[in-house]
């Protein structure tokens, strides 16, 4: 009866794709040069045309490589890094560690990067830099980062803020123009529909003739599609996942100190759900965890990610479970949190509804200035903590949870050199410069030594079948899991489509659950 039922799927699927795009993408597009005013001691770019040199690779066929799946059998490779020294994608860290994964086996081991045909030469030249709207790129130190780069290269960086939610849509159509971007820095989810696209430049060949010891391989890898590599990244390619806290808050209620546990050892879940089923008075909308706890990744395994170019399905994966009976406890059995999630999380926790709520670090920028205007925070920012969310003793690696791997790579079209001499510098920057609405110090250092361990992404790639894909799954699966419903029986209903997505979007039809 199940394989008929798949059979009726599949017909489906078939004429519905017919008369869909693989990728859709949003119709509204924004573009706008960054003018630098979210930057303390910002600086102007020139606005000179951009006069770099440009050539155009040829496509490579990808190769045969088969779907991996891992069904509840135990911790599987799941996008798992090795040892990864990065809290910040843009690279701009106060950390001067390099990376400890070294060369892999496939790529070169040269001192220096050597260029394809003639050497590569950047003085006098602009610069062109995609990046979103997301806050570590308007940063102080991100901007002294880029003026860094014009000094040692003598040349102009014109940055480009974009719309995160339709990147891809404003790459492919500075593509059209002939004119694309030279560097783009394109996040997990952006994946594999980028290189699907023909929107990213084909760095593999670019490789195996440079030093790749700064870069971090496993996260570089997870950029592969195939057995091609559309993105690198350096040691600041992910932002760990963090609890944000009011101090005040926890001050006026009696309760220990967040940080106070974690560097005393005391910081566990068990902890959190004695100090949330303490403080958590639903009659009064106030609750110990903001609402936006979907993460499936605490146990140490991505859910869906990309290893090596090949698409991986760790849903049935017992950590995996064992991430959504953690939710289903917060929100439904031990209810520390709001079952119906809130409309917008973050505010709920500047008004001083939640104690604490779960981002990642990157987004201290944004909350800094909300916590120094909240009479919830006493209109102090220092109020405003950060403490490492705590492993449970099964995450056995110890892998710490982060957002999605974020690559820089290159506009199709451009000069692939022209990135990846930017990746190698921001693989080995020192900040020197920090805005007073970033991270202090000692939380920077905190975060830094993090992701001198072992990391896992929530998640990497979205996958496609034509009428829906794995992020609404994704969000279907946590919301009938948060409500009550049995994980086990959840899990069951939605990995079949799940398998439909990354079966499409992958080109194969052998992937089956074992």
């Amino acid at each position: 009866m199940k394989r008929a039922v798949s059979f009726l799927l599949a017909v489906v699927m078939v004429f519905t794709l017919c008369s869909c795009s693989l990728f859709p993408e949003p119709s509204s597009v924004v573009e706008k040069e960054e003018d630098f005013e979210y930057y303390e001691g910002k600086n102007k770019t020139s606005s000179k045309s951009d006069t770099s040199s440009k050539k155009d690779k040829k496509d490579k066929s990808e190769g045969s490589v088969e779907v991996e799946v891992s069904d509840n059998k135990g911790n599987s490779s799941g996008g798992k890094t090795g040892s990864d020294n990065s809290s910040n994608s843009s690279g701009s860290s106060n950390s001067s560690s390099a990376s400890q994964n070294g060369n892999s086996s496939s790529e070169g081991s040269n001192a220096d990067f050597i260029p394809k045909d003639e050497p590569l030469d950047l003085s006098g030249k602009t610069v062109t830099v995609a990046v979103t709207e997301e806050p570590q790129y308007h940063t102080t130190s991100f901007r002294a980062m880029i003026s860094a780069f014009e000094t040692k290269y003598g040349c102009t960086v014109k940055e480009y803020t974009l719309s995160f939610g339709s990147y891809n849509t404003q790459i492919k159509q500075r593509k059209s123009t002939g004119d694309p971007y030279d560097i783009c820095y394109v996040h997990g989810s952006n994946f594999p529909a980028g290189p699907q696209l023909g929107l990213y430049a084909d760095l593999t060949d670019y490789l195996y003739e440079m030093d790749t010891s700064n870069f971090d391989m496993d996260k570089t890898n997870s950029f592969k599609w195939g057995i091609r590599s559309y993105g690198v990244c350096n040691t600041y390619s992910a932002y760990p996942y963090v609890f944000y806290y009011n101090k005040a808050l926890f001050g006026a209620s009696g309760l220990q100190d967040p940080r106070t546990l974690y560097n005393n050892g005391a910081w566990t879940w068990d902890k959190i759900f004695e100090q949330g089923k303490a403080k958590t008075s639903p009659a009064s909308n106030v609750y110990y965890l903001s609402s936006n706890i979907v993460h499936t990744n605490f146990y140490g395994v991505s859910s869906a990610t990309i290893v090596n170019g090949k698409p991986q399905l760790n849903l049935g994966d017992s950590k995996t479970i064992a991430s959504l009976r953690l939710i289903q406890r917060i929100y439904c059995s031990d209810a520390i949190g709001k079952q119906s999630a809130d409309k917008d999380s973050l505010a709920e926790f500047i008004a001083g509804r939640n104690y604490m709520f779960v981002d990642d670090s990157s987004k201290y920028p944004n909350i800094y200035p909300m916590a120094k205007s909240s009479s919830a925070f006493n209109s102090d920012p220092a109020n405003l903590g950060i403490v490492p969310i705590p492993l449970p003793a099964e995450n056995t690696e110890q892998a710490y949870p982060t957002g999605w791997h974020i690559a820089i790579s290159a506009g199709e079209g451009s000069d692939p050199r022209i990135a990846l001499t930017w990746a190698q510098f921001v693989s080995s920057y020192k900040s020197t410069v920090r805005g007073s609405n970033e991270l202090p110090q000692a939380d920077q250092a905190l975060m830094d030594s993090i992701m001198e361990g072992t990391t896992v992404p929530n998640r990497q790639g979205v996958f496609k079948n034509g009428y829906t894909d794995t992020l609404t799954l994704y969000t279907q699966l946590t919301n009938d899991v948060r409500y009550g419903e049995d994980v086990n029986s959840v899990v069951d209903r939605y990995y079949h489509t799940f398998s439909q997505c990354i079966a499409y979007t992958y080109g194969s039809n052998n992937f089956e659950k074992n």
